[in-house]
């Protein structure tokens, strides 16, 4: 599992609705389930923590979620 890779896919996920979150992140795990667990493990401590959402400098991928969102709808 690649830490970086769960942050860039937890950062999307942040995006997408409550609805479409889980099918994002299952779909951008591709199967891996210790990047999957860690992306949730990210969720949940940002559900938690009810602050504003982690960012970092770079650009978010938005439109790379947008696309599988619809890919997969």
């Amino acid at each position: 599992m690649n830490s970086s890779q769960a942050f860039a896919i937890f950062q999307e996920a942040l995006e997408c609705s409550e609805s479409e979150q889980a099918v994002f992140v299952d779909f951008a795990c591709a199967g891996d389930n210790d990047l999957r667990r860690e992306v949730y493990r990210l969720l949940d401590e940002e559900g938690e923590s009810n602050t504003t959402p982690i960012t970092v400098a770079r650009p978010t991928h938005k439109p790379i979620a947008e696309k599988v969102i619809r890919s997969i709808a």
